[in-house]
């Protein structure tokens, strides 16, 4: 016997029980204070021999176990990779695997068996030993770094995702002010894009704060009407076949938060619940009350498919999804936990497979008031002559559009060679975008000879852990709005007649 990295490791085992070889007894007494589980099985893979540890591992007690097939203790999916293994052990005298195993209560490990061919004193094989090990810790650590690693790559993936969307928002943003400013027939539906634009973006925004583990801003929201909200724009997506039902009863419903944070709960909450309908069909039930003057409670209950007892547990962990790969990414919940957490909340779920599931939510109630501090008038700005710089022409054109609209005169540029050429000494402000092409407008603003001005940074998205040179006035994300850009050139007038 050889033991390598705490594996313990065999060619052969002739079985003492028929050729008297009593070194067998000795190797068994190693083994046993080495491995935590030992059984012998015949060869149709029954249970002939088995050991207290191995039996309490799987739930049973040996006598339980004595005298049925292998295949009680491997759920069936994984039945094929033991078959697998016993062939190979019956090849080569020896084979590991690692599977999951099925306890007598149902409930799932993950174990580690060392198989072990034995024969009798004539050469003859008469069955083989099975040593199992517990590797559910070592599979969940293997699993959280492997969760880990991918959310990193999605970090780093949502700042370019980021940087795209919202350089085509940007257009759409300023073009339905725009629009909607004139006042013409074309107004209502003016507004109706920018709203939903306005909320791609806090979408993008939520994405890119989960992803980096930054904080955001709070203030007080309304829960109900951000519920209400949320429900709208879901029910759309909803399974014809599932009715909705709501029930808005809370008096204290404010909660210290952010809409889209809110609306991104309901609307997975709401998503999910609609999966689990939509063969079947069933009720969809929403409803806000107070479970003290201190809390409010959102409580999301369908009549589904429900969520399997050994599910349950995992379904707010990354990545883990009951859907199949073309419909789930296991993010949402995730996701959902984490916007809960962040408002100092806490979530819970109860659910009886094949009669549905109720997920609850628990808020801390804000005393804040919710009326808004944006003011209607934003400060006014004298008429400056602009540079405006950005290799999108949409954005280009928009935003110099946008900059008209306020009295300013713009000169836009969309290549950084064409705004370099011209006499930057003649702008009052220069406006440049963060990524020109291939070209940084960092670099860009180091170029530009003759001006020391203020200058305004736009960008889909900026590595806050990025030190901006110190010629940069200001930083506006994309896609702003026309009170955005005019309370930004408002600022930097103010931090240059001060400086």
């Amino acid at each position: 016997m050889d033991d390598v990295q705490g594996n313990t490791v065999f060619t052969e085992v002739r079985d003492s029980r028929y050729s008297g070889d009593a070194t067998l007894e000795e190797l068994q007494i190693a083994v046993e204070n080495a491995m935590t589980g030992i059984s012998w099985l015949d060869t149709d893979g029954v249970f002939r021999q088995v050991r207290d540890g191995y039996a309490a591992m799987l739930g049973y007690t040996p006598a339980e176990l004595i005298g049925s097939s292998w295949a009680v203790t491997v759920p069936e999916s994984d039945q094929p990779t033991a078959v697998e293994a016993v062939h190979k052990m019956l090849d080569e005298s020896r084979a590991t695997v690692e599977t999951r195993a099925i306890r007598k209560d149902g409930s799932i490990f993950y174990k580690r068996l060392l198989l072990v061919k034995t024969v009798d004193a004539g050469g003859r094989h008469n069955g083989h030993y099975c040593f199992m090990s517990d590797i559910s810790a070592r599979k969940e650590a293997q699993r959280r770094l492997v969760d880990a690693e991918r959310l990193k790559t999605i970090g780093t993936m949502a700042g370019g995702i980021a940087h795209d969307l919202n350089n085509l928002l940007t257009p759409i943003v300023g073009g339905a002010e725009l629009i909607a400013a004139t006042r013409c027939q074309h107004e209502a539906p003016a507004r109706s894009i920018h709203e939903a634009a306005a909320r791609a973006q806090e979408l993008i925004g939520r994405l890119l704060k989960f992803s980096s583990a930054e904080r955001e801003q709070k203030k007080p929201v309304n829960l109900s009407n951000a519920v209400s909200v949320a429900l709208q724009f879901v029910m759309g997506s909803l399974p014809a076949n599932v009715a909705v039902e709501a029930d808005y009863s809370a008096e204290a419903d404010t909660v210290l938060g952010l809409e889209v944070s809110l609306e991104l709960i309901v609307m997975n909450l709401v998503a999910n619940a609609g999966h689990a309908m939509r063969d079947d069909g069933g009720t969809l039930h929403v409803s806000l009350r107070n479970t003290s003057p201190n809390e409010v409670e959102l409580v999301v209950t369908d009549t589904g498919s429900g969520i399997a007892a050994e599910r349950i547990d995992r379904i707010f962990d990354a990545f883990y999804t009951t859907k199949p790969p073309a419909e789930g990414t296991g993010l949402g919940l995730l996701m959902v936990r984490e916007a809960v957490e962040d408002m100092g909340g806490r979530i819970s779920v109860t659910s009886t497979e094949g009669e549905g599931s109720e997920f609850r939510v628990v808020l801390p109630v804000s005393q804040a008031s919710t009326e808004s501090d944006e003011k209607d008038n934003a400060h006014e700005t004298p008429s400056l002559r602009i540079m405006v710089i950005d290799d999108e022409k949409p954005v280009l054109d928009v935003g110099c559009g946008m900059l008209e609209h306020l009295g300013h005169q713009t000169d836009g540029f969309s290549d950084p060679a064409d705004a370099l050429a011209a006499s930057s000494g003649d702008y009052d402000l220069v406006i440049t975008d963060y990524r020109i092409g291939g070209v940084s407008g960092l670099d860009v603003i180091e170029k530009l000879e003759g001006y020391s001005g203020p200058i305004i940074l736009i960008s889909g998205h900026i590595d806050s852990s990025q030190t901006l040179p110190d010629k940069v006035t200001a930083c506006l994300p994309k896609p702003f709005r026309i009170l955005d850009l005019q309370e930004v050139i408002h600022s930097v007038l103010q931090h240059s007649s001060s400086a």
